[in-house]
């Protein structure tokens, strides 16, 4: 009788054994595919993430771009006017049958040349501004 006591608690032991091990092999099997589904999660949000950063960095350069072109327009209107201006005066001129003499034409000639300067000056301005790579000055004040 005593054989068969210690028989069935071995017996009992062993299943208790069995049965937890093919637990924890469920949990962990059940572990690892929860780890496979959240890595594919977090693989899905970083690429979503990088995504939206080089949308916005393709917006901001976007937007950089417009207020460099914004700026440029600015700097560019008061010379081209005053050209189309010194032209207009010109024909105008013509038109009512004036004397145009080779001063004036000088003159207007100068003052058109200045005004070309100051917008060249100002594109090269830009150009230098937006140069990559370039090593910024200190000015002093």
């Amino acid at each position: 009788m005593r054989n068969k006591i210690l028989f069935f608690i071995a017996g009992a032991m062993l299943l208790l054994v069995i049965y937890y091990s093919v637990t924890l092999i469920r949990r962990e099997k059940e572990l690892k595919d929860a780890n496979e589904v959240l890595d594919a999660k977090v693989k899905a949000e970083v690429e979503k993430n990088r995504t939206k950063e080089k949308l916005l960095v393709q917006k901001s350069r976007t937007a950089a771009m417009g207020e460099m072109m914004g700026a440029i327009i600015h700097q560019w209107k008061q010379p081209l006017s005053i050209i189309g201006i010194n032209i207009q005066n010109l024909n105008m001129k013509v038109m009512l049958d004036e004397k145009v003499t080779a001063k004036m034409i000088q003159e207007t000639s100068e003052e058109t040349q200045k005004q070309i300067l100051h917008l060249v000056s100002t594109i090269d301005e830009f150009r230098e501004f937006f140069r990559p790579n370039q090593q910024q000055s200190i000015i002093n004040i």
